[in-house]
């Protein structure tokens, strides 16, 4: 094994074992609370199990509770035959419940409450330790500033429409005070409201409204979003408007023999304009420059605290290898694509696919023959596929693991495709991050709103957020583990949200939720008298029916966002195939 596939090892077991310890944590915590409070209050304990199904492994405790880790690590529960009639989910009990003494509305108030209060305790600790220790975050998140408006949104693979902010007249430099009426405090403010949003016009189209803050003054602006594809597989979409914060521009890295190089611009210096125009982001400086080059621009940057203006001239530099693109006659819709091994085009060709063309994109290999004439570079296979088109052709290919050919009989056409180029200056910007200490009580606030925003959105008939945006043991799963490879700070930070959401979610009067016992509790006192055990039972079978599916809905969509995910990042690197290194020749 390579250095590189065991560090990749370690780093994978290490993010599982964090999912396991924050993951499993939150459930056995939440189930800790019930325990303790039956406990307290004298009632009779059949099990304690983390994971509902077959048993797994456990113990028999002195105190004659089964303590056991089940199956399917997806929730837990603590027996209480006192508290509600759960056979269907936690099995038979030991003592038949009508040989239990009965118990009082308070008994059953506390112990269906602690879960959720554990939850709620053990994310204000984890607070404890955000606030201490930090959390990485970018620069840019801590500005309500835009920082570009792009021309364009590309819905899905096939779809780029003009981005709604471009249309409604938002401009960089725009400072957003709120969204729908709702005070925003930084971008991740700007970002949930958006997304979360239930604004519609008069046609019933998405529809956001901003107040912003422009040249000292405040004006309203109304948005129609667009629905972005997030993910190709579980097709889901959320509502987009095409802007990026503002971000400093501070330079990291001078290219060498680049315009920035030879301009004298140094590592430090803040860019703050292009010929007279503000620049907030990497993408406006961008969108100035791309058509500017081997022409003069004025750049204005900070320099240890002066401001100056430095000329340079930028550079049109090759991104992409060139290419041939063979097209058959009778499918149009049909291309096969071929790159150099090499940038300047020299050895043996490799042979790629587009990677739309899921099902034979892997055969990539190094082409040595087409028509059983060698070739040697991307000209030579060109000339020997110009010169008889009519008739088809064939080629040979060689991999690492075998060899294989490829034949094509009939017309076709042969495009040569000129490498694409970007105009750059030739420095690299440093993206900012910096350490947040947030109060504890402030994120556990947060999270709560956070919480109750997206219900409201889930029931909300007007907004675009449905079911299958939820996530499951899944999806939460993979988001621990991302955070737990990246920096366990981020892993802690998310599970202050992840306890929140499991509190309030337990709280919701929905049977079979610890929210359902107290409803059915309160229910009963109010009438006086206990609510028949059937009705109960129908009740919490009916919707322990519908949690379970709901819950296979959320983890079949959870997958489709692996698979996605998975998908989008073999494309990724496909795609890189036909990159080059961005190098700057010197002397020009």
């Amino acid at each position: 094994m390579t250095s590189t596939g065991l560090a990749d090892l370690l780093s994978n077991t290490w993010g599982i074992l964090l999912v396991i310890v924050f993951f499993c944590g939150a459930i056995f915590f939440h189930e800790l609370g019930h325990f303790l409070a039956a406990k307290w209050r004298g009632l009779k304990i059949d099990r304690f199990s983390v994971g509902f199904g077959p048993k797994l492994f456990g113990w028999k405790g002195k105190d004659g509770v089964d303590y056991r880790v089940s199956l399917l690590p997806l929730g837990g529960y603590v027996a209480l035959p006192q508290l509600a009639d759960m056979r269907a989910i936690e099995g038979e009990s030991e003592t038949p419940k009508d040989k239990l003494p009965s118990i009082s509305y308070a008994d059953k108030m506390i112990v269906a409450a602690a879960g959720p209060l554990f939850n709620v305790i053990l994310a204000f600790v984890l607070a404890l330790v955000v606030w201490w220790v930090g959390y990485p975050q970018p620069v840019e998140f801590r500005s309500t500033t835009v920082g570009y408006v792009s021309p364009t949104i590309q819905l899905d693979a096939d779809t780029t429409v003009a981005s709604p902010a471009a249309k409604a007249g938002l401009r960089a430099g725009d400072k957003i005070l709120s969204v729908d009426g709702q005070k925003v405090d930084d971008w991740e403010d700007v970002q949930k409201f958006i997304v979360t949003g239930s604004g519609r016009d008069e046609l019933d189209n998405p529809a956001v409204n901003l107040t912003i803050e422009r040249d000292g003054k405040t004006e309203s602006l109304t948005l129609q979003p667009e629905l972005r594809e997030i993910n190709a597989r579980s097709g889901k979409r959320i509502r987009s408007v095409g802007i990026e914060p503002a971000s400093p521009l501070n330079i990291a890295v001078i290219s060498a023999n680049s315009p920035a190089e030879a301009a004298g611009l140094k590592q430090g210096d803040q860019v703050l304009s292009v010929n007279g125009q503000l620049v907030y982001t990497v993408s406006g400086l961008n969108s100035l420059v791309e058509k500017k080059a081997g022409q003069k621009v004025t750049l204005g940057i900070l320099r240890d605290g002066k401001p100056m203006e430095i000329q340079v001239v930028p550079e049109a530099v090759p991104m992409t290898k060139p290419m041939l693109r063979i097209i058959p006659n009778s499918e149009p819709d049909t291309a096969w694509e071929f790159i150099p091994q090499t940038a300047g085009g020299e050895g043996v060709i490799l042979f790629n696919l587009p990677p739309s063309q899921e099902s034979i994109a892997s055969i990539g290999g190094l082409v040595t023959q087409v028509d059983d004439q060698p070739v040697a570079s991307l000209e030579e296979m060109g000339k020997v596929l110009s010169s008889e088109k009519s008739d088809g052709f064939s080629l040979e290919y060689s991999k690492e693991s075998s060899d294989g050919g490829l034949q094509y009989a009939g017309a076709y056409t042969v495009e040569s495709v000129p490498p694409k180029t970007r105009t750059l200056i030739g420095f690299v910007v440093d993206p900012g991050t910096v350490i947040a200490h947030p109060n504890p009580l402030q994120q556990v606030r947060d999270q709560i709103e956070m919480t109750f925003l997206i219900l409201g959105s889930l029931i909300s008939p007007n907004s675009d957020v449905g079911l299958n945006q939820m996530s499951g043991a899944v999806g939460i799963g993979r988001v621990l583990h991302t955070f737990s490879i990246q920096d366990i700070r981020l892993a802690l930070w998310f599970s202050v949200l992840l306890n929140i959401n499991l509190a309030i979610l337990n709280l919701l009067p929905i049977p079979v939720l610890d929210g359902g016992h107290m409803a059915f509790a309160t229910i009963s006192k109010l009438l006086r008298r206990p609510l028949p055990v059937n009705f109960i039972a129908a009740t919490q079978g009916a919707f322990m029916v519908l949690l379970l599916g709901l819950m296979l809905y959320v983890t079949f969509n959870d997958s489709m966002d692996w698979l996605g995910d998975h998908e989008a990042e073999q494309r990724f690197l496909r795609e890189q195939s036909y990159y080059i290194p961005l190098k700057f020749e010197p002397g020009k």
